[in-house]
């Protein structure tokens, strides 16, 4: 089972490193849509402790990197996180200081869970729908950390996140790859957002076989 894994993984950095090999695997592979969850099912999971783990060691190196980027790239800025949970990467982010953090997440809970810790004068945490939320503010940074992939058309949101943006803005954005078929969509996903945006720098870490985080700061063309 690990050595079949494994090769699932192998296929995977293969996919993203050769176009033509990734256009195959999508061909071969079992069509899968864009994850869609209701709220309620947030609501749910949120209260079972179904996310717990992500307070866990395992995340820490993503989060490490999502922050300390933020702060090499606009030291002191203002922060938009799109799907901030119960706020572990504002934790992160809040010791090198900021100008202003807002958080907007679907979870009810989980925004209370946030506000409960960590909302200030200067952050705020605000419970809805990202991709019907109206934001008046512009912002240095826009986070979006393992949440892209549950908007139904990415390119077309991000692009319209450039109207929250501060001239000059940069989006910071995290997607788990957590098998072979999650890789394969994750990587549609990057190819559908990326004509759009430069690359400022990008990463992969990778935690035994799975899962493989890729993390990328864009900036839009």
């Amino acid at each position: 089972m690990v050595d079949r894994e494994r090769l699932k993984a192998v296929l995977l950095h293969g996919a993203r490193q050769f176009p033509p090999v990734e256009q195959l695997l999508q061909r071969i592979s079992k069509k899968r849509p864009h994850d869609r969850v209701d709220a309620s099912v947030w609501e749910d999971q949120y209260n079972s402790g179904h996310w717990d783990f992500l307070t866990g060691m395992t995340e820490a190196a993503r989060h490490a990197i999502v922050a300390e980027w933020r702060e090499r790239l606009k030291p002191g800025g203002s922060v938009l996180e799109i799907g901030c949970g119960t706020g572990l990467l504002c934790r992160a982010m809040r010791r090198a200081g900021y100008e202003r953090y807002v958080g907007v997440d679907i979870s009810q809970t989980a925004i209370v869970r946030a506000e409960a810790e960590l909302a200030d004068a200067q952050t705020r945490f605000i419970a809805g729908d990202a991709a019907t939320v109206a934001l008046e503010e512009r912002f240095d940074i826009i986070v979006i950390n393992e949440a892209l992939n549950y908007f139904v058309g990415p390119g077309a949101f991000l692009r319209r996140l450039h109207g929250s943006l501060q001239p000059g803005g940069v989006l910071l954005i995290s997607m788990a790859e957590c098998n072979l078929r999650d890789g394969l969509a994750k990587l549609a996903i990057w190819r559908e957002v990326l004509p759009d945006h430069a690359v400022i720098e990008e990463v992969s870490l990778q935690r035994e076989i799975w899962p493989i985080w890729t993390i990328r700061a864009l900036k839009p063309l």
